[in-house]
């Protein structure tokens, strides 16, 4: 029972080496497909660089409503204590 399962994964491992050895090499990239793709990344980028200047806008337009609100609170507490 050994011996024939060590024969059966000695031929699988054997056939996949051979398949995989007479397999066809990958298609060449044209330089045409190269520079479409390269064309493609560079838009990407440009693109994930204009949405991170945006991030970092909307962030800096946040903490600023944030302090206001922060002075504002402030003010509202000042208001109620000289009240009492």
């Amino acid at each position: 029972m050994k011996k024939t399962l060590r024969m059966l994964l000695g031929l699988v491992i054997l056939a996949s080496i051979l398949l995989s050895a007479c397999a066809p090499p990958p298609p060449p990239v044209s330089k045409n497909q190269l520079e479409v793709a390269e064309q493609e990344a560079i838009a990407a980028e440009e693109a994930a660089n204009e949405q991170c200047t945006a991030t970092m806008e909307m962030e800096s337009k946040i903490a600023a409503k944030q302090a206001e609100l922060n002075d504002l609170k402030e003010y509202k507490t000042e208001l109620e204590t000289k009240r009492k």
